[in-house]
């Protein structure tokens, strides 16, 4: 059984054409060898626990190594471009905007919000810690504020699409198929958009490695450059440690200008 039965399964890696037509695979990043050698070896352990095999051959093999991927940060103007990119796809421009705005994970929890998590009157989002069989990353619920921009794109699209009917019944779902398609019925919550965000990041003419998680590498930035405190964004993103909110810092390369800048130019940049 399929663990997303909402979607077809992917390859990850993809395929590159040769010269000659034919295909070969993408190689997988040593990052994502590693996080398949430890699911194998949570696997094969459980089943040495079980007695089902003699030892685990996983625990005999070396993490592979590689570097860290940064984060691709946009800037103002290319994170507009993005949006706008987003234009005449209300579903995607919405969900473009909760995760630069917000800062909430993609496929596990922005589109995980139903109607009801969304507090327009208060400007905050309610993220479940579980909902619907499936945990989010910090196993906590959390409040999330809203911008001004995200509270009146969330506006418009409830006006929109809140009280639309798919076979006589409304979906609970903000993000949510709009018609029937193979794998997915009107009104039944959209699994994943990736393939429209890599889409929308083609056409706003952004580097083709963007991912949908920069977003949320932005929003924290964001907070940290706007001097905001680190606890708060914490909070806000959901990190179980602030260790993790910290390693954001190094991102702000800006203010580190402020080292050698005369007190006057300080005092106007900050006032």
């Amino acid at each position: 059984m399929p663990l997303h039965p909402e979607r077809p399964a992917r390859r990850r890696g993809g395929a590159r054409a040769r010269p000659d037509g034919s295909k070969r695979s993408r190689p997988l990043s040593a990052r994502s060898v590693a996080k398949d050698r430890m699911v194998l070896h949570i696997v094969f352990s459980f089943a040495e626990e079980l007695e089902i095999v003699e030892s685990n051959p996983v625990s005999k093999t070396k993490t592979p190594e590689g570097d860290t991927r940064e984060p691709l940060i946009l800037d103002p103007d290319q994170y507009e471009a993005l949006v706008a990119a987003c234009e005449g796809r209300p579903m995607l421009r919405t969900y473009v905007l909760v995760l630069g705005e917000a800062g909430l994970r993609c496929d596990s929890e922005a589109l995980w919000l139903r109607w009801q998590d969304v507090d327009l009157e208060g400007g905050l989002l309610t993220v479940e810690s579980v909902r619907g069989g499936r945990r989010n990353k910090s196993g906590l619920t959390r409040k999330v504020p809203m911008t001004p921009r995200l509270r009146e794109a969330l506006r418009e699209h409830m006006a929109t699409f809140r009280l639309r009917t798919y076979g006589g019944q409304r979906a609970p779902w903000i993000f949510h198929h709009e018609i029937d398609r193979r794998h997915a019925k009107a009104g039944e919550r959209i699994g994943s958009l990736r393939r429209a965000f890599a889409g929308a990041v083609k056409r706003a003419g952004l580097p083709e490695d963007l991912n949908q998680h920069d977003l949320r590498h932005r929003r924290v930035t964001e907070w940290l450059r706007q001097g905001h405190s680190p606890h708060k964004v914490q909070r806000a993103m959901g990190h179980s440690d602030i260790r993790t909110t910290m390693k954001y810092s190094h991102l702000v390369a800006e203010d580190l200008l402020t080292l050698v800048e005369p007190a006057e130019e300080r005092a106007r940049r900050s006032g």
